[in-house]
């Protein structure tokens, strides 16, 4: 399943570094969701093994829509991408996980024990996905992230199939040219006003 679900973020993100970070979180999710078999003093039965069989499947959600957001923002640093990332698809992962901890709520609240086991499962995955999705992911991200097209298969089949930052190029060189006609207009000043007293103090 974590196979499965890395080639999927592979796919979907474009980018084989955001991929694999991706799938890291989640492997780690189920296995912190597997920890919770002992804790609990469980053993494995068929309750336990239908639901870690799921949990790939429900913690894929939200690190996916992080990391496509992460790599469609129009920035090539990682701190921006992060922001972007956050601000883009942060509320919506946690406005998400609200309702099915409502659902695993209820599910505690049955005499069956394959319900209520069923819904502690469900409860720690979506929590232990939140703090990978909305934690972890965006550290790793920050630390070591792809910057610009760094890890874009799409980039490497065909270099015109790159992310669309000729926008923000664009932007950043408008902002930029004017900044730098004001410092050379400015310097050229100071240089003829250095001229003026020097030929001053020499008559």
């Amino acid at each position: 399943a974590i196979l499965v679900a890395l080639t999927v973020l592979i796919i979907a993100t474009g980018n084989i570094f955001v991929g694999f970070y991706a799938a890291f979180c989640i492997a780690m999710v189920v296995v912190w969701v597997m920890a919770i078999v002992p804790i609990q003093g469980w053993k494995l039965g068929i309750v336990e093994n239908i639901a870690l069989v799921m949990v790939p499947g429900l913690s894929v959600d939200y690190v996916a829509h992080l990391a496509e957001a992460y790599n469609s923002a129009k920035y090539d640093d990682r701190e921006h991408r992060v922001i972007h990332m956050l601000a883009h698809s942060g509320i919506s992962v946690l406005s998400g996980s609200c309702s099915t901890l409502l659902a695993g709520i209820c599910l505690l609240m049955c005499k069956i024990t394959f319900f209520t086991k069923f819904g502690i499962f469900l409860i720690s995955c979506i929590l232990f996905s939140l703090v990978w999705a909305i934690f972890a992911f965006p550290s790793i991200l920050c630390l070591i992230g792809p910057r610009g097209t760094q890890g874009d298969w799409h980039y490497l089949i065909h270099p015109g199939l790159q992310r669309e930052d000729s926008n923000v190029n664009i932007r950043l060189s408008g902002s930029i040219q004017p900044t730098m006609v004001m410092l050379d207009q400015r310097h050229s000043k100071q240089e003829e006003l250095a001229r003026r007293k020097s030929g001053g103090s020499t008559n």
